[in-house]
């Protein structure tokens, strides 16, 4: 649904073919959306987010990109949390906060959200928010993978190049057995 929604405020915008009306679209959007995520739509907030964030309606406003993704990921939109999770990493909105971002990248990537679970292999390999950790880099990194996130594959094998077959054989293990509890 979150997607749709999103995809149709997209859809609306890029077949105006010009951008002072796709401007207006989204400008129309957004007032459209505002009334449902004051009530607590969680897709209209997290949609509120996308825009505000990419600057959508004409206004790029990182602090309500960042309120309204907040609003829409502690109900458990996944994509709202990797928003959130990207402002924290880049301090947009919020202040930098390496260990909120590997906290909202975490959230993501459980729901099962490739582009959070590289996210966090990649805050894991760093020690960025969290512990250095090469066994949950390369959880992260390998679920990502198998989803199909180009950059985590590559990421993985780079990883695993300073891991010893000791550290890769316990990621594996801590892969099967991600995959087995997610069914």
């Amino acid at each position: 649904m979150r997607k749709l929604v999103l995809a149709g405020i997209l859809g609306i915008a890029l077949s105006t073919g010009n951008a002072a009306a796709a401007e207006s679209d989204d400008e129309q959007a957004i007032k459209a959306l505002l009334p449902k995520a004051e009530q607590g739509d969680s897709a209209s907030q997290a949609s509120l987010g996308f825009l505000y964030a990419d600057g959508r309606g004409g206004v790029r406003d990182y602090d309500e990109a960042a309120k309204w993704a907040r609003k829409a990921a502690e109900q458990g939109d996944r994509q709202a949390q990797r928003k959130l999770a990207f402002l924290y990493l880049a301090g947009l909105g919020v202040a930098q906060d390496f260990s909120a971002a590997a906290l909202w990248n975490r959230r993501a990537a459980e729901q099962g959200d490739a582009a959070a679970q590289f996210q966090l292999g990649l805050l894991y390999g760093m020690g960025r928010g969290v512990a250095q950790d090469a066994v949950s880099a390369y959880l992260w990194l390998s679920l990502a993978a198998a989803l199909g996130h180009e950059e985590a594959q590559s990421a993985r094998l780079v990883m695993a190049e300073t891991m010893t077959p000791d550290q890769i054989s316990m990621a594996e293990q801590l892969v099967k057995q991600w995959k087995v509890e997610a069914k």
